[in-house]
């Protein structure tokens, strides 16, 4: 039983490796054209005020499942659900935008945060020294 685990296993590590490097070179290819496209979506956004951001459902139409649908299709084959891709979005909200009020500002170092919550989706190792795992998963910004 051990050897047929030990094989398992060993392909395994052998899968999630080879899917890791191939993520890594996706993002060494498309990353920084896809962080930019979410930064233009967090302006555009921001643009409407508040209501756009706070409200749960109005951010994940309008933001995350825009963002999702800006992947290369290979990046998207990961699987929505099993990289947690809503959550993490969710937690990125308050490290992307600052809310004064009724107004709504993109944060100086979205992009930045942007990128460094994707590599993160996507486990590629980032250079970076922003956590990205860190963040309140929308507890900040939700509707009131």
């Amino acid at each position: 039983m051990s050897g047929f685990l030990g094989k398992f296993k060993e392909a395994s590590t052998t899968l999630v490796n080879k899917t890791t490097a191939a993520a890594a070179e996706i993002w060494d290819k498309h990353g920084d054209s896809i962080a930019l496209k979410a930064l233009q979506i967090c302006y555009e956004m921001a643009k409407y005020g508040r209501q756009q951001i706070t409200d749960n459902q109005k951010y994940q139409q309008h933001v995350i499942d825009r963002l999702w649908d800006l992947l290369p299709p290979p990046l998207r084959l990961f699987g929505r659900d099993r990289i947690g891709w809503d959550s993490k979005l969710f937690g990125l909200r308050d490290k992307i935008f600052l809310i004064d009020g009724e107004n709504v500002k993109v944060r100086p170092d979205a992009k930045e945060q942007i990128t460094a919550t994707l590599k993160s989706v996507f486990g590629v190792h980032s250079d970076a020294s922003l956590e990205a795992n860190s963040g309140t998963n929308g507890r900040k910004c939700s509707s009131s």
